[in-house]
């Protein structure tokens, strides 16, 4: 129970190090070493002795994950003109590198949440967004932040005119 030597482990030691000289028995008996590591913030330590005092100290960390959802919103006086697609892409990048992709159709009712997506690289907070395919006859506004997106397609129904000629 009593501390008898600390180590400092680190990239420059290829993260090992030895405490050597120290004593086998004490008053007789033999000394029990066991080791501990100062709390690492973010990481879980395990130790395990693998025999003869020769220790290992096994940290982990668990990346923390998000979540981006995309909803897709059609105006376009509920497909009036017949040109609605039947499906559409959505891409997601991160940080403008495309991840991955979704389709969205009526059966996943124009929605898609991309799942399980690391919310740091390097250190830092991940920047996602979504860009969509080209819709043919629709203009695409995508609005929303690192989280939550919104794509909207317009069109503007056809117009006609019809005249009308009074005869007497």
């Amino acid at each position: 129970g009593d501390v008898v030597g600390n180590l400092t482990l680190n990239a420059s030691n290829n993260w090992s190090a030895s405490l050597s000289g120290l004593p086998v028995n004490k008053a007789g008996k033999a000394i029990n070493y066991t080791v501990q590591e100062i709390t690492v913030a973010n990481y879980t330590t395990k130790i395990n002795n693998n025999g003869a005092y020769n220790w290992t100290v096994n940290n982990t960390h668990v990346p923390a994950l998000t979540n981006v959802s995309v909803v897709k919103v059609w105006s376009d006086v509920d497909d009036q003109d017949g040109v609605r697609p039947v499906s559409v892409t959505v891409m997601l990048f991160a940080d403008g590198v495309n991840v991955r992709n979704a389709t969205l159709n009526e059966s996943n009712k124009w929605k898609f949440v991309f799942t399980g997506l690391d919310k740091f690289a390097d250190g830092k907070l991940i920047n996602y967004t979504v860009k969509e395919s080209e819709v043919a006859n629709y203009t695409g506004e995508i609005s929303g932040e690192n989280g939550s997106f919104v794509i909207n397609n317009t069109h503007v129904p056809a117009l006609t005119n019809v005249s009308v000629v009074k005869v007497w």
